[in-house]
C-alpha cells in the first residue's frame, strides 16, 4: 500500500466553519452603544473588519464612523445612519439593532468581548494565510522556500498586530531609565559585565565620544567598499562586545567560520595572519601569544553562523531561538545586507532590500538588541574621490530610512603604493538619531587585519 497516495491531500479542519464567537460580537457592539466611551478603548484592539457576521461588520463601521464625526452613538443615530446607507433591513432592520443594544446588562466588560473578538479574528487570519500557502504548496505555483517564508513574515505580522501596546506614562518610562542606569553603574562598580538589554560598548575611544553604545533595539548599517575591511570592523566590534559580556552572533554570509576563527586569533594575539598558516615558522614568542589569545577567544559569548544564502527571516528565526534557548543577546552582525537572499516575490530589487532593511530593523526591537548591518557602497564614491553620503548606500533608500545609526568605513588612498598611506582609514558616522555626527581617525593594520586609532590624524 503507498501511504502517500492514501493520505488526505487537505485537513478537513480547513474546511469547516472559521474560529468566531456571534455571542462575543453581539455583546461588543452592544456595549459600544450603551457607552460610546468604549469605542476608543475598543478601537485600540479591533477595526470593524476584526467582525466576521457581516452584518456586524456593517454595523460596527457605521459605529466608527458616528465616533468620529462626534456623533452619540444610540439606537436612534445607528437606525438613522443605516437607512441613510440603505443597509437597515440587509443587517435585520430595527429588531436586530434594538437587541443588540438589549443583549448586555452594562458597557463594563467590552474589554473582555473585544479580546475575543480579534483572537477569534486572529485565528481567522493565521488560518487563511496557512490554507494560501498549503495551497501554493501542493500547486507548485511558487518556490516552496518563498512560500514558507512569506507565511511565516505574514504569521508574524499577526502576532506582532495583536499584542496589546498602550502608551505608558513618560514617569514610568523615567523609572525604566534610571533602573538601568543603577544597574549598569552597580555592575561596572563590581567589575562585571553590563546587564542585558543595556548599550553595547564600541572599541575605540574616539568613537566612543561620539556614538557611547551601540543601544537596543537599533539597527546600525556600517557601509564601505569591497575589500576596504567592513569585516575586519565588525569583528573588532564583535570581540570588544563579547569581551565586555554581550552575548555576540555573526551572519557570515561570505567568508567562512575558518577564516573569521583565524582573524580573530590575529586580532587578539597581534601575530599576522601569514604566520600563522601552515608551514609558516613561529617563534616562541608568537606561539605562546596565539595560544593565551586562543585561551581568551573561548572564553567569549560570541557564535558565528557562515551558512550561505539564507534570507533576513531565517536570520530574524535563528536569533529568536537563540535568545530563548540561551538568554537575550548583546549584539547581532549580519555581513553583508547585500549577500541576504531575496524574497522571489520582488520583481525591484529596491522593493527587496527594503523588505530585508525591514525585517532587520525589526528584529532589533524584537530581541531589544543592537543589529549591526555591513552594506556595500556604490562605486561612484571611488570615481568622484569624495566621502561618502547617505545616498550611496546601495539598492534601496529604505537602508538609510531604517537605520537608527549609519557609519562608513572610508579609505581615501586605497589604491596608493604606499602601505602607510593605503592604511589610513576614516569611520564616519553619518547618520545618529540619538546623537551627533562626527568622525573617528583609524588606521588599517594589514597584518592583523584589525583596526586601531590613528592618534596622528584628528584633534
Amino acid at each position: 500500500m503507498n501511504v502517500a497516495e492514501d493520505q488526505p491531500i487537505a485537513d478537513p479542519l480547513l474546511e469547516r466553519v472559521p474560529p468566531h464567537s456571534v455571542e462575543a460580537e453581539m455583546s461588543l457592539l452592544g456595549s459600544m452603544m450603551l457607552d460610546a466611551k468604549m469605542l476608543t478603548e475598543v478601537s485600540l484592539v479591533i477595526q470593524p473588519s476584526s467582525f466576521y457576521v457581516p452584518a456586524h461588520r456593517q454595523i460596527a463601521a457605521v459605529l466608527w464612523r458616528l465616533a468620529e464625526s462626534r456623533t452619540p452613538c444610540d439606537i436612534v443615530t445607528m437606525v438613522h445612519e443605516l437607512k441613510s446607507d440603505a443597509m437597515l433591513e440587509e443587517v435585520g432592520g430595527v429588531d436586530y439593532i434594538a437587541r443588540l443594544a438589549e443583549s448586555v446588562p452594562s458597557a463594563a466588560n467590552a474589554d473582555t468581548y473585544a479580546k475575543i473578538v480579534r483572537d477569534m479574528s486572529d485565528r481567522r487570519e493565521a488560518i487563511g494565510t496557512c490554507g494560501a500557502s498549503i495551497r501554493e504548496l501542493f500547486l507548485g505555483s511558487h518556490p516552496h522556500r518563498d512560500t514558507i517564508h512569506s507565511a511565516v513574515k505574514a504569521l508574524q505580522r499577526i502576532v506582532l498586530a495583536s499584542e496589546d501596546h498602550r502608551p505608558v506614562r513618560v514617569g514610568d518610562v523615567i523609572v525604566e531609565i534610571a533602573n538601568g542606569w543603577a544597574a549598569a553603574e552597580a555592575a561596572t562598580a563590581e567589575g562585571q559585565a553590563a546587564p542585558a538589554g543595556s548599550g553595547c560598548p564600541v572599541p575605540w575611544q574616539r568613537l566612543r565620544s561620539i556614538v557611547p553604545d551601540l543601544l537596543p533595539g537599533q539597527m546600525i548599517v556600517l557601509g564601505g567598499r569591497p575589500s576596504h575591511g567592513k569585516t575586519a570592523i565588525a569583528l573588532d566590534m564583535a570581540r570588544h562586545a563579547a569581551a565586555a559580556g554581550k552575548r555576540t552572533v555573526i551572519f557570515s554570509l561570505e567568508m567562512l567560520r575558518g577564516e573569521l576563527g583565524q582573524r580573530l586569533i590575529g586580532q587578539e594575539s597581534g601575530v599576522a595572519l601569514r604566520m600563522m598558516r601552515p608551514g609558516s615558522l613561529f617563534s616562541v614568542e608568537m606561539q605562546a601569544e596565539v595560544h593565551q589569545a586562543m585561551e581568551r577567544l573561548l572564553l567569549l559569548p560570541m557564535l558565528i553562523d557562515d551558512q550561505r544564502g539564507q534570507d533576513a527571516v531565517t536570520i530574524a528565526a535563528k536569533c529568536q531561538q537563540l535568545a530563548n534557548s540561551g538568554g537575550p543577546l548583546g549584539l547581532v552582525i549580519v555581513d553583508y545586507l547585500q549577500l541576504v537572499r531575496r524574497d522571489a516575490r520582488f520583481r525591484q530589487t529596491n522593493d527587496a532590500v527594503a523588505d530585508i532593511s525591514y525585517t532587520l530593523k525589526s528584529l532589533a526591537g524584537d530581541l531589544a538588541c543592537p543589529v549591526l548591518v555591513l552594506s556595500q557602497l556604490n562605486r561612484e564614491i571611488e570615481h568622484e574621490k569624495r566621502h561618502p553620503r547617505l545616498s550611496d548606500l546601495r539598492d534601496s533608500g529604505a537602508i538609510e530610512q531604517d537605520a537608527d545609526t549609519v557609519m562608513f568605513l572610508w579609505r581615501p588612498k586605497y589604491q596608493s603604493q604606499y602601505s602607510e598611506e593605503r592604511a589610513s582609514a576614516e569611520l564616519i558616522v553619518a547618520k545618529q538619531r540619538s546623537g551627533p555626527t562626527g568622525e573617528c581617525p583609524l588606521r588599517f593594520d594589514e597584518s592583523r587585519v584589525s583596526f586601531v586609532e590613528d592618534w596622528n590624524n584628528g584633534s
